[in-house]
């Protein structure tokens, strides 16, 4: 069977944008702007700031429309709602519970799950497109 495209997989393995916390919280509004819940440093989801100040050496790895991923390990990142309760990374987790029967050395699995956060495999050569 033939491996699913999934955005967390993707966003998993880009290019890294080493964005430090202060400098997140300066375009976050400007990144959610789109969004149907725009993002401001005051409503952002504080497990973000206490992932990086948890894991040393952890960096933002990747933004997307309503998360951000962290690097923690050289193959490990977290994936974090902008806002606590995130809708869109419940819906992405019960994707990563579908995923174990589906095995396909492209996609990142999840290693953990809990409320507003994925832990997840990291990729460093590219995107799931580059990798197919």
């Amino acid at each position: 069977m033939a491996c699913p495209h999934l955005l967390s997989s993707q966003i998993a393995s880009m290019p890294r944008l080493n964005l430090t916390y202060e400098y997140f919280c300066e375009v976050v509004g400007q990144l959610t702007r789109h969004s149907s819940s725009p993002v401001t440093p005051e409503n952002l989801n504080p497990l973000i700031q206490r992932v990086l100040t948890q894991f040393a050496g952890s960096i933002i790895y990747g933004v997307g429309g309503h998360s951000v991923l962290i690097s923690v390990a050289d193959n490990i990142g977290v994936k974090i709602s902008y806002t606590p309760g995130g809708e869109h990374l419940h819906h992405e987790q019960s994707v990563f519970k579908l995923l174990p029967s589906e095995p396909c050395q492209h996609i990142a699995h999840s290693l953990f799950t809990g409320p507003d956060v994925i832990f997840l495999e990291l990729f460093p050569n590219g995107t799931l497109y580059d990798r197919l």
